[in-house]
């Protein structure tokens, strides 16, 4: 055998034992020069991580079919010098296509979005993968999503998306939701208030507040947390929760007050 069959042998070798593989959520695709893709993904084994995909913008590329955001794939890779190098991918699972209506591509980008600003480190984290997959599953086919009151269209979406993104808060570490204030141990009487922190503190200990939560959002925020659902939850509280997510996402320099309707929904059910 000849020395450069040799030694390709012993690189295919050396390069077959440096590979990892992964199954992976991909949550971002963004180009990178004349024909490369760096592809943002969630792994199973290393948590959130991003690849350089060489040459996948081509045409003929290999990889360029399977690196389509909002799918599941396996993934094999290499690390090098300054980047991880993608080596090979082939989808499981495909959550969002050309056919999904615009409320579930609508939901499908918001949880991407979700994770692209909570998740900062490369951690592994398996009820994270879990949930985040779960998720993803439970936009388009309705047997994953437990949430049999919310129904269909945009109630659906609705509550999968909030869930999703209070749940992050709560496997991040900060995010507490109970009736007492985790500071001071005083009850919500007057509602609460989330910072950008991801805490709900009460008025007391949190004087600069970014989003004020009533009894009703939190009392909404425990029925969707344990039980995934939404049934007869008033359309004003929909949409200061969505007001609530998007300032705390989007670091909006404004202050979102609590529900200025007083109706009796809150207290048939609590007190």
């Amino acid at each position: 055998m000849s020395f450069a069959l040799l030694f390709c042998a012993f690189r295919f070798t050396l390069y077959a034992f440096l590979m990892d593989s992964t199954r992976a959520i991909i949550i971002k695709i963004e180009t990178s020069g004349e024909a490369d893709i760096l592809a943002t993904v969630y792994t199973e084994l290393f948590g959130k991580m991003t690849f350089m995909a060489k040459g996948a913008r081509k045409m003929e590329a290999k990889l360029r079919p399977d690196l389509q955001p909002y799918s599941l794939v396996e993934l094999s890779f290499v690390r090098g010098k300054n980047n991880l190098l993608l080596t090979g991918a082939k989808t499981i699972e495909t959550f969002i296509t050309r056919e999904s209506g615009y409320k579930d591509i609508f939901a499908a980008t918001l949880l991407t979005f979700i994770i692209d600003v909570l998740v900062v480190q490369p951690e592994k984290d398996e009820r994270m993968f879990l949930t985040i997959l779960a998720s993803f599953r439970a936009i388009t086919q309705p047997q994953f999503f437990s949430g049999t009151e919310a129904g269909q269209g945009d109630r659906k979406c609705w509550v999968i998306v909030q869930r999703f993104f209070w749940s992050m808060l709560k496997m991040s570490g900060v995010f507490v939701l109970s009736e007492k204030c985790p500071q001071c141990q005083q009850s919500f009487e007057d509602g609460a208030v989330f910072n950008f922190s991801g805490e709900i503190l009460c008025r007391s200990c949190e004087k600069s507040s970014s989003c004020l939560l009533d009894k009703e959002d939190l009392y909404a925020l425990q029925r969707i947390m344990d039980e995934g659902i939404s049934g007869q939850i008033p359309e004003h509280v929909y949409e200061h929760l969505d007001k609530v997510l998007i300032t705390f996402l989007f670091k909006e320099d404004f202050f979102v007050e609590a529900n200025p309707v007083a109706v009796s929904w809150f207290l048939e059910r609590v007190v």
